[in-house]
């Protein structure tokens, strides 16, 4: 979890570039003649300062421009940074931990090829289809759909309750990440291992 040094920094850091974008954008105001200085309610706190924006001329007049544009877009870029960093993980990658050395994260297509993996490895499991979704804490949602050999060795419930335990077990022990919520939904359907057998029975 993030610790209240990692939120604090990141509160401070938005804050200032808020505040440096508001500068900028009121500088740039007035350089434009759209914006008397103490006029508008957001830029009366540095009022003064806009005033003697207001008195350049020529090539002062020309560097003060740019640089405002140069402060704004840092500092809009800057406050979408620390909002993307206060935000939760995107569906994309899974967090795995987050603290005062870094952050860790993994993709959620590998998290869910490796249980996948994990769930096939069963005798009776001819193919696994897995979906991840995670929650704010960190821990996982999963839903399993498992095809199933169709031989008389296969038993449903015994098979889908080793499929759980397996990827449960092997996702804390191997990814770090805790599965809180598993549904698993099973078909028994021929698979290519099956079909030969059948075919090589036949000739």
């Amino acid at each position: 979890m993030r610790s209240v040094a990692h939120w604090l920094n990141a509160v401070v850091v938005g804050a200032g570039a808020v505040g440096m974008t508001l500068a900028a954008v009121g500088v740039l105001l007035v350089l434009t003649g759209a914006l008397q200085p103490g006029a508008e309610t957001p830029f009366r706190w540095f009022s003064s300062q806009l005033a003697l924006v207001q008195e350049l001329r020529g090539g002062e007049e020309t560097l003060a421009f740019a640089l405002s544009v140069v402060a704004g877009l840092a500092g809009i870029a800057i406050t979408l940074l620390e909002l993307r960093l206060l935000l939760p993980v995107g569906a994309a990658a899974l967090l795995i931990s987050d603290d005062e050395l870094g952050r860790t994260t993994i993709e959620r297509e590998s998290v869910e090829s490796f249980l996948a993996l994990v769930a096939s490895s069963n005798d009776s499991v001819e193919s696994a289809r897995i979906s991840v979704r995670s929650h704010r804490d960190g821990t996982l949602a999963v839903a399993a759909q498992l095809r199933l050999s169709p031989s008389r060795a296969t038993v449903v419930p015994q098979t889908s309750e080793a499929v759980r335990e397996a990827m449960i077990e092997a996702s804390v022990a191997q990814l770090g990440l805790e599965i809180v919520d598993l549904v698993v939904t099973t078909a028994m359907q021929p698979g290519r291992a099956e079909r030969k057998r059948k075919r090589l029975q036949l000739a």
